[in-house]
């Protein structure tokens, strides 16, 4: 049996998916569908406090680790590196999440591409719906 300890991506999903132990939950449990507005105040606020500080110290290999496909990075992982991608305005990751929401095998990873493509909110990101939306079959 393998260690955990031995993955590579095992101190990343530590660190930036199950985030800081003083919270409750697991960070990606409070991100998935919004359950952060169900926190107090106080405890929103050093949530979003804590994810802003990890959104500025991630790096782009740990992100790129996070999204990859395969059998390290579920939708817990996608979901939490979407978010930090968006809250630091990473748009050299732009595309990777179009595509990634475009492949929708993880279905609430979506959540966080989503996030994140609305928060750069540039005249590029418009082309990304209309790609989304042209890959679903219209209604009969």
């Amino acid at each position: 049996m393998t260690d955990p300890m031995d993955d590579p991506g095992f101190e990343i999903v530590e660190r930036y998916v199950i985030g800081t132990p003083e919270l409750e939950a697991d960070r990606y449990l409070d991100l998935l569908h919004g359950n952060f507005l169900n926190l107090p105040d106080w405890k929103r606020a050093e949530f979003f406090q804590a994810l802003g500080r990890d959104a500025r110290q991630v790096t782009d290999t740990e992100l790129e680790i996070m999204l990859a496909p395969g059998e390290f990075a579920g939708w817990w992982e996608r979901l939490t590196a979407a978010w930090l991608i968006g809250l630091d305005q990473r748009t050299q990751f732009r595309d990777v999440l179009a595509d990634l929401f475009l492949e929708s095998d993880l279905v609430y990873a979506g959540q966080g591409y989503s996030f994140a493509l609305t928060r750069f909110g540039q005249p590029q990101d418009a082309e990304h719906p209309d790609r989304i939306l042209g890959a679903v079959p219209a209604a009969a």
